[in-house]
């Protein structure tokens, strides 16, 4: 009856009037929030947050595009019918992105007392999912409108992100992660692009804190629930996370190697696995490697942003020898760009405001993963591109420092994931480059980027381990008697240990969740 109400006497067809009508709906419920819980009344601080979603769905139940001011409470209930998808969408649109911008407000002018309102906030948001699951589950909303009002909630969780609302970061990750909402939204690929968006933001989030090694309690805390979170990801929709590994992986900060171990073990549920230290020992057939792997990302607008995609394809077409020292300068120069940088700080011009400070990598981790992923694409296509690309990759890893080197070999390790084009090329590649180093002690370099990922918890990615087992199985690549184990017993012992992990059964399943602690 209440919306019947609201029918007759406010004009709800009017965007300016229904803006107005939800900015004091949800004024008000923060405002009745904060007293409920300054008085100590907690048992009805959510009565007004929970109402103001309960009119919500409601109103989505009617048509109130034709309602006009002067339409009597009898007329609205005689013409309520279902509400037309589109004024749907313009009305969850309407509300979610005012409760974003009052929420982004309050985070910057009431600083000091926005701890006390972010459980309100977090209570809208919370039960707008729960609400929409009930009313969904009850029959009173389509599956296209509970879908779609999934997506309108993703784009206002993307509208609000931990980087710009920083005091709104813990109810954002429990609302990503929120049962109600990242599980459904990944049942349709529709959802996937949003639902990446949102994870790489909470990498990002992350990233400047482990950069620079603030690792706080709250920052420990936040980075387990993230492992969690995305461990169970893994579990439930591996499929998400395998399409979608090359951005996250971007996103990861290179001293994660759980994390990105995580990315890179994830596969189709339709893939079966076979034992990749019996693979390598010639015990079991190889399997199919002839597809590339599903690459959701958009890494050539990377590429295409750094300005190196014409040199990059005119090389590979031409194959010209003299020109890859050309167009490895071109990379080097785009890799140290400060427009790839990772900074932390202001860049307010305003006396005493905070300097922006350049942090993680002197080289873009994104920009050489694209390169590397790019490569992988074209020699997929054209198996005869396999000679320009090792002549690029060696002369990269000539010319580069020791952290360039570093993070070109990581970028090379990202691709060896389950069986396909890109794990068998870039394995042999590391293979080649292990026989055939470009400079003084990049043996174990290689050495270091696969062992590091191997010693990391669970799960391991497929194609790591074979390679692997090719270095310890095949005596011609003589791995232990690098310098790098001569010169340090302690590093002797770890790569007998990883002998030994490396030899265990294989097992493709994911550690529980407790392994993340």
């Amino acid at each position: 009856m209440l919306a019947l109400q609201l029918l007759s006497q406010v004009n709800l067809s009017d965007s300016d009037t229904v803006c107005t009508f939800f900015m004091v709906c949800v004024d008000t419920a923060i405002e009745f929030y904060e007293k409920a819980i300054t008085q100590e009344l907690h048992s009805s601080c959510h009565q007004v947050t929970d109402a103001v979603t309960k009119l919500l769905i409601y109103l989505l139940r009617y048509d109130i595009a034709a309602q006009s001011t002067d339409t009597t409470n009898s007329d609205a209930q005689a013409v309520a019918t279902k509400r037309k998808p589109e004024s749907q969408k313009t009305l969850l649109a309407i509300y979610l992105c005012l409760a974003t911008l009052l929420l982004a407000r309050d985070h910057a002018v009431h600083t000091a007392t926005f701890p006390s309102r972010q459980n309100a906030y977090f209570r809208i948001f919370g039960a707008y999912l729960f609400e929409f699951h009930r009313a969904y589950k009850a029959g009173e909303l389509s599956s296209a409108v509970y879908y779609h009002a999934l997506l309108v909630f993703a784009q206002a969780l993307d509208m609000i992100q931990p980087l710009g609302t920083p005091g709104f970061s813990y109810a954002w990750l429990a609302l990503l992660s929120h049962r109600h909402f990242f599980p459904k939204l990944l049942t349709s690929k529709e959802g996937w692009p949003l639902a990446e968006k949102l994870v790489v933001a909470q990498l990002r989030f992350l990233e400047p804190f482990i950069y620079l090694n603030d690792i706080t309690e709250a920052v420990r805390f936040m980075y387990g629930y993230t492992v969690r979170f995305l461990l169970i990801t893994l579990h439930d929709f591996p499929e998400f996370l395998a399409d979608h590994a090359v951005a996250l992986c971007n996103a990861t900060p290179v001293t994660c190697v759980q994390l990105r171990n995580l990315f890179l073990s994830a596969y189709s549920r339709d893939t079966v696995l076979p034992d990749p230290v019996a693979v390598s020992r010639e015990q079991k057939p190889m399997p199919p490697m002839d597809s590339p792997p599903m690459i959701a990302t958009d890494y050539l607008s990377v590429i295409e942003k750094a300005g190196i995609v014409g040199p990059l394809n005119a090389y590979l077409d031409d194959g010209n020898t003299e020109s890859v020292a050309e167009v490895t300068e071109h990379l080097i120069n785009a890799f140290s760009s400060p427009q790839f940088a990772i900074k932390v700080g202001s860049t307010s011009a305003a006396p005493g405001a905070p300097q922006t400070t350049r942090v993680g990598p002197r080289y873009s981790m994104a920009l050489i993963n694209s390169v590397v992923v790019h490569l992988g694409a074209c020699v997929s296509e054209n198996h005869e591109l396999v000679p320009e690309m090792r002549k690029l990759i060696y002369q990269l890893l000539t010319v580069l420092d020791a952290e360039g080197r570093y993070l070109v070999l990581t970028a090379i390790a990202n691709q060896l994931r389950f069986p396909s084009s890109f794990t068998i090329i870039f394995s042999r590649e590391l293979l080649w480059l292990f026989t055939n180093p470009p400079v003084d002690r990049i043996c174990e370099q290689i050495i270091r980027v696969l062992v590091e990922r191997v010693l990391a918890n669970r799960p391991l990615p497929w194609g790591l381990l074979f390679t692997l087992s090719e270095l310890v199985r095949d005596p011609a690549y003589d791995a232990w008697a690098q310098k790098l184990s001569e010169e340090t017993p302690q590093i002797q012992e770890i790569l007998n240990s990883v002998a030994e992990r490396v030899k265990r059964p294989f097992s493709a399943g994911a550690p529980s969740v407790s392994a993340a602690a």
